[in-house]
């Protein structure tokens, strides 16, 4: 496990997707990196071509790298990748965004042969779908734990996460930090005149199986 030196480092974002490809990972990743511009950081992201058009990029604080990619299996296989962090100097600290595969082995790699530290921020830890799902076990347990092991820090987004992590990777909770996904401040408005008797919940999001269980998909069907 690298450590992350107390000096300020270049915070470099490794996503599979980022706007303007839709997503919930994609904006907080975009948020986090704005963010990190804010505090005075020097940042920058690497990430696919996928969904990237010059008409519909939008405007960024950070340096976007949109490199070329080929999309298997749900998986953006971003060819150059390796290249591009082989050559970050090593005052460097990856933030490594998961949800598909590919990147994070790269990440992982690259850290190894340069030392270069890296958190591994977990968004999903998918179930298997598509006809080559039934890769997806024996890569968590053969390369997926082996990265979030060697990462300096592991995030999830809540405490059921984090234990659930913990226990199917074999990770001690004190790796893990949980830090919830926020909500940017434009997005709240003054306190209505009027409350509703009965509270009214709103959900925005699409429903697969990535993204609820096996038992809800089948009350769901």
């Amino acid at each position: 496990m690298h450590q992350v030196t107390s000096d300020k480092p270049e915070i470099v974002h490794v996503i599979a997707y980022y706007p303007p490809h839709l997503g919930g990972m994609e904006n907080c990743a975009a948020h986090l990196a704005d963010g990190c511009v804010e505090r005075g950081y020097r940042v920058s992201v690497y990430t696919s071509d996928r969904g990237y058009s010059r008409q519909t990029a939008l405007h960024s604080k950070v340096q976007v790298h949109y490199l070329k990619a080929w999309e298997w299996a749900h998986t953006p296989i971003i060819f150059t990748l390796v290249f591009h962090l082989l050559a970050l100097p090593r005052r460097t600290l990856i933030h490594l965004h998961i949800s598909q595969a590919f990147a994070p082995e790269v990440v992982y790699l690259v850290s190894k042969l340069r030392g270069i530290p890296y958190v591994a921020h977990m968004h999903l830890d998918v179930d298997p779908s598509g006809p080559f799902g039934f890769l997806l076990g024996p890569y968590k347990r053969l390369f997926l734990k082996r990265v979030l092991h060697a990462a300096a820090k592991v995030i999830c987004l809540s405490e059921p996460q984090q234990q659930l992590i913990a226990k199917k990777y074999h990770l001690s909770p004190e790796a893990i930090a949980v830090i919830p996904n926020g909500v940017a401040g434009e997005y709240f408005v003054g306190a209505k005149a009027e409350e509703n008797a009965v509270p009214r919940l709103l959900f925005v999001g699409r429903l697969s199986p990535k993204k609820i269980s096996r038992s809800s998909s089948r009350r769901l069907h």
